[in-house]
């Protein structure tokens, strides 16, 4: 079945937000895998399926569309793997879906920082 929500809430560095939706008491989780890469815009509607995460049994949204769906904005892409710098902690390396590594591949990557003026 089919919802519509309205987002109230998405956090691009990390890939997740909520949905507020009529048919729920609680506000539903969302995640970037639920829409193929992007962000979401707060305030603006989405339709979405509910699935319920094997891991915790929450509801979350998939197969997510609509107004508020943006594949174009800077920082949208989803982040996947883990990559550990020698001395440093984990670095997010952000991919797209077509990108994206699949378990036990390897990425060689120079990481080069956009200069902002």
């Amino acid at each position: 079945m089919t919802y519509t929500g309205t987002v109230v809430s998405w956090h691009s560095r990390k890939g997740y937000g909520f949905v507020e939706c009529r048919d729920f008491e609680q506000d539903l989780y969302v995640h970037v895998s639920g829409f193929g890469g992007g962000e979401l815009i707060e305030g603006k509607t989405i339709s979405f399926d509910v699935q319920e995460d094997g891991r915790d049994g929450k509801k979350r949204c998939v197969n997510v569309e609509g107004d508020a769906v943006d594949r174009n904005r800077p920082g949208a892409q989803g982040l996947e793997g883990q990559v550990r710098r020698q001395g440093q902690g984990p670095v997010r390396i952000p991919t797209t879906p077509e990108t994206a590594l699949t378990r036990g591949e390897t990425l060689k990557a120079v990481w080069r920082s956009p200069i902002v003026d």
